[in-house]
């Protein structure tokens, strides 16, 4: 999950400062939040 997380919080913000708004900069930051929320609310693999 750590590459979701620096994504959100250095690569998207540069992005987003050199291109401004973009639509796939706002999906590709949907699909993270998604996969760090399935992460966090999953059943550990060993149950």
């Amino acid at each position: 999950m750590e590459h979701e997380r620096e994504d959100e919080m250095v690569v998207y913000p540069r992005l987003n400062r050199s291109l401004g708004s973009n639509p796939a900069l706002a999906a590709m930051s949907r699909a993270h939040r998604k996969i760090l929320h399935l992460a966090a609310t999953s059943v550990p693999a060993d149950r």
